[in-house]
């Protein structure tokens, strides 16, 4: 109930309410004309986006399409919004409508209305209309000023609303992105519709003028869509004959090309892409020079093998790099000369062996077009109609591997070592080679094409590497990779693999067996035999590094040096905390052999320092022998001569790990940290396996 204040005589208080209702009639009519007015305005929109989508969005299409959608927005809104808004409705028409919503007011309201409008002076009893008028006013208090009849057809109105502008918001995340870039297009004209993709076609060359007897290329350019059905419609122009003809796509889908040859009458032409069509050109027929057909004869490099070939008629080119191109014009009248023009420029004279035959040569040296242009009397020049391909396919690298052992092994220095070699070339290897060094010295070659035929596309070969012939002894690494050389130049390198030499020792394959292991109570700390697989992994990417430098973008290869350095210099910094190790726990106090380890670390680490700076600075190539260096640094502690002959495998590794874990357990023991008497205790336990090690049976070779 709203509470209607009544004046003395309750007529004032009456029209309030009256007019009350009268504006909650009005927005709820309002409402109702913006759902109208919203869908007709959606609709028109999603109409226009469906034929634009189907027709395409052509040059002035977004800006029409605008025009009908704003003034459909107009529109609608005036009909359904404005005009019901402003629409005047007197006491009586708005009574009459509460009685039809609600007929237990029985014509209360009207009468009230009817009887307000009387002059005083005319009503029959002052306190009957009184009456009356009160009577009126309680029935609109207590449909709340018309609030009751208008509310359940605002929400309905309000919802309707609502669901539009959802149902759109969610079409706008779903459509594809050109379709919601036409939509911000079309529904705010401030917006630039650069995102919507124009419908276009474009032909090329457009009205020209070719010699009797020549050819013509036509292409055709589509943007703002992918046509699948493009044809070249062509009439006769003496005649009226008409005719049509497909045309050929390139590998993007939006150029196509077609060739007209021997053009004997003006041709008007047009292009049609699925339903949409080009503006129509004509070809005229003049008589002048033009180049009728072309020969084209092609001599391959020799290290091909290819025999020479020829073609007639001919034009487009497809050969490898180097190959030597002649090519014959034939013309249909005499020319003063004739040029060979390619696409980037360049121009080659062509020689005239007679007025109508001029003949040009030129090598194969990148993909791209050329024309022939003919020099007539007067110094006019009469520029080829039609554009010929010349594809240059790349003389690509071999591929080369080595197929055994295939993987990094360990032989006595007495052993033969077979490697097995494969490649394969497009045309044939020229070179194989297995190259080979000693603990990153002077590189070794091998050549394994001996009584092979030159050319050989898949040659196969097996090189032994007798050891016994190098100066070898247990702990040295011989790295290997294989080499192959194409007829053109390209060289190709194989994946790096390590030969380690190991001693005679039948006891070795236990100690190598114990490398890998933990150790109890290890926490995780590294071993020279962890290290050292490290290092070989950092020897073998800085080799990919170098080979692959040709092919790897700058930046890319900036980013792999960068990367090996911070690990190289990780691994440095690891092999000093392992010497450093050893000099605080007393280790090389207590053994001589352990000084050489020590040594040998310190070694390995300035070994190491080198590599880091030469990769720091770019220098692949100067880090690789300083990284081998550090290798071979890392194995003497595998193998000595203890009494003239060669001793049992002394494993530093182990014994690094005898020594953590007697630590330990002299710790765990104590419950409490290790002394120094507990740490003199668990050297002791090391020094004394390792001689034991060292003491047990020696295996002779």
């Amino acid at each position: 109930m709203t509470g209607i204040v009544l004046d003395g005589s309750g007529e004032e208080s009456f029209r309030d309410a009256m007019r009350a209702v009268r504006s909650r009639w009005r927005r709820r009519v309002v409402l109702e004309g913006a759902v109208v007015a919203l869908a007709v305005v959606l609709t028109v929109v999603a109409a226009v986006l469906i034929v634009l989508a189907v027709r395409g969005v052509r040059p002035g299409s977004v800006e029409i399409a605008r025009i009908v959608v704003w003034v459909s927005i107009a529109a609608a809104t005036a009909w359904w919004v404005v005009r019901p808004g402003l629409r005047k409705v007197d006491d009586a028409r708005l009574a009459l409508y509460l009685d039809e919503h609600d007929p237990a007011l029985a014509q209360s309201v009207l009468s009230a209305v009817a009887e307000s409008r009387r002059p005083v002076a005319e009503r029959l009893s002052p306190s009957l209309s009184r009456r009356l008028i009160m009577t009126a006013a309680a029935a609109l208090d207590r449909l709340e000023l018309g609030a009751v009849v208008e509310q359940p057809r605002t929400r309905i109105a309000g919802r309707r609303i609502a669901a539009l502008l959802v149902g759109t918001a969610i079409a706008m995340v779903l459509l594809p992105s050109p379709w919601r870039a036409a939509a911000r297009a079309l529904l705010f004209p401030w917006d630039a519709a650069a995102d919507i993709p124009v419908r276009r076609l474009a032909v090329q060359p457009g009205d020209v003028e070719v010699g009797r007897g020549s050819g013509l290329d036509l292409s055709a350019t589509v943007s703002g869509f992918v046509p699948t059905d493009v044809k070249l419609r062509m009439a006769i122009e003496a005649t009226g004959e008409s005719f049509e003809l497909p045309m050929l796509a390139d590998s993007g889908g939006t150029r196509f090309a077609i060739r007209l040859v021997d053009l004997q009458d003006d041709v008007i032409y047009w292009v049609e892409a699925d339903g949409m069509a080009s503006g129509r050109h004509l070809i005229t027929v003049v008589e002048r020079p033009a180049v009728r057909e072309l020969g084209v004869q092609l001599e391959y490099p020799a290290y091909t093998g290819m025999a020479a070939e020829s073609f007639d008629p001919g034009g487009d080119i497809a050969a490898v790099v180097g190959t030597e191109v002649t090519i014959s014009a034939r013309v249909t009248m005499p020319v003063r000369g004739a040029t060979i023009r390619f696409d980037d420029g360049t121009t080659i004279p062509m020689l005239l062996g007679d007025s109508t035959g001029p003949v040009g040569r030129f090598k194969v040296e990148r993909t791209g077009f050329y024309t022939v242009d003919l020099a007539i009397d007067g110094g006019g020049i009469i520029a080829g109609a039609v554009r010929h391909l010349v594809d240059a396919l790349p003389d690509r690298a071999p591929l080369v591997r080595i197929t055994a052992p295939g993987r990094d092994t360990r032989a006595t220095a007495v052993e033969e070592v077979a490697i097995a070699v494969s490649a394969d070339d497009d045309y044939g290897v020229r070179s194989l080679e297995l190259v080979y060094t000693v603990n990153g010295g002077a590189e070794q070659r091998a050549s394994l094409l001996r009584g092979a035929p030159a050319g050989t596309v898949e040659p196969r070969a097996v090189h032994t590497l007798f050891l016994e012939e190098l100066p070898l002894v247990a702990g040295d690494l011989v790295s290997y990779h294989a080499v192959a050389v194409d007829g053109g130049g390209n060289t190709a390198q194989s994946d790096l693999y390590f030969l380690e030499v190991r001693p005679f020792s039948r006891n070795y394959r236990q100690a190598e067996a114990g490398e890998g292991g933990g150790g109890g109570g290890g926490g995780g700390e590294e071993t020279p035999g962890e290290l050292t697989t490290r290092q070989r992994d950092l020897v073998a990417a800085t080799f990919n590094a170098l080979r692959d430098s040709a092919t790897t973008p700058p930046a890319r290869a900036r980013e792999d040096q960068t990367t090996i350095a911070i690990a190289q210099g990780k691994l440095r910094s690891d092999v000093a905390g392992l010497t450093t190790r050893m000099v605080s726990r007393g280790i090389s106090e207590l053994d001589s052999t352990f000084v050489v380890i020590r040594a040998a670390l310190d070694s390995a680490a300035v070994a190491m320092a080198l590599a880091e700076d030469a990769l720091g600075r770019g220098a692949v190539r100067a880090a690789t022998p300083a990284q081998q260096r550090a290798l071979q640094q890392r194995h003497p502690h595998r193998a000595f001569v203890r009494g003239g002959v060669e001793g049992e495998i002394l494993e530093f590794e182990l014994a690094f790990r005898a020594d953590h874990q007697c630590g330990a357990v002299a710790q765990h023991q104590a419950g409490g940290a290790v002394g120094p008497g507990d740490h003199a205790v668990g050297h002791g336990h090391m020094v004394a396996g390792a001689q034991g090690a060292l003491a047990r049976g020696v295996d002779h070779a």
